[in-house]
């Protein structure tokens, strides 16, 4: 039979394989032929579709829960190691401080600059606040073993939701994670924690039901006392609340 008399394929019987070139037979030439070209149309289809369909399934990962898993084993390595009886004097926290410095019963500390240090250092504004998070725990032992009782930080401003939806969830994240982390240590050391918020109600749902755990865990302890600010105005004035502490 002649191949050249045979209907139009796209390929001619230089274009497949050597194999199938000696076939004298129409309907065994179409037959490979069809699946040659069914094989490329598959490849053309399947690789748009691999491209296109990885990414959309990655954007259905909320950031904080992709951020808490890439941050929580670094995160809960730090939270408040415990002293090492072997270290030295001139190690310690308190080596710096003069014996006749009188030592405050109460610091506050504003947190701010994350953001800026994370872009500056690692071009991404969410790191800051992971290694904000660890600054906290390393001042949070340098004031018990200089004799500070209590300490409140300023954690979150009503300044801070204003942000882009994602980096607000990123940071939500994080905090939900360091207070989960941190009530083990927390009780090891008599540590009681408490997270004080203007309106509690604007917090996301896992982040109420953490602050009501880590405080639950903590109310019984009297060592030292960590206030954890949230949801703050900036014209809020402390003593105009009912916190006690």
């Amino acid at each position: 039979m002649d191949l050249d008399a045979l209907a139009y394929i796209p390929y001619n019987h230089h274009s497949l394989p050597a194999m199938y070139t000696g076939l004298q037979s129409q309907s065994t030439y179409s037959t490979y032929a069809s699946l040659y070209n069914a094989f490329e149309l598959y490849w053309l289809c399947a690789v748009p579709l691999l491209m296109l369909g990885i990414p959309l399934c990655l954007s259905f990962i909320p950031v904080d829960a992709a951020l808490r898993t890439v941050l929580k084993p670094s995160l809960a390595s730090v939270i408040l190691p415990p002293p090492s009886p072997s270290t030295s004097s001139s190690a310690s926290p308190t080596s710096s401080i003069n014996p006749t410095w009188i030592i405050p019963r109460h610091m506050a500390v504003v947190m701010d600059g994350n953001r800026r240090y994370g872009r500056s250092k690692y071009g991404v504004p969410m790191r800051g606040h992971h290694d904000g998070s660890q600054r906290l725990v390393d001042f949070l032992s340098w004031a018990m073993s200089a004799g500070v009782q209590i300490l409140t930080v300023y954690a979150f401003s009503t300044e801070n939701w204003k942000r882009d939806a994602a980096e607000v969830n990123a940071l939500m994240g994080i905090f939900d994670s360091f207070m989960m982390d941190i009530i083990p240590e927390a009780l090891a050391r008599n540590i009681r924690v408490r997270v004080l918020v203007s309106d509690a109600t604007h917090l996301p749902q896992h982040v109420q039901v953490s602050i009501q755990e880590i405080e639950a865990a903590t109310q019984h302890c009297s060592a030292f006392t960590l206030n954890i600010c949230a949801r703050l105005r900036k014209k809020l004035r402390l003593g105009s609340s009912t916190w006690t502490t």
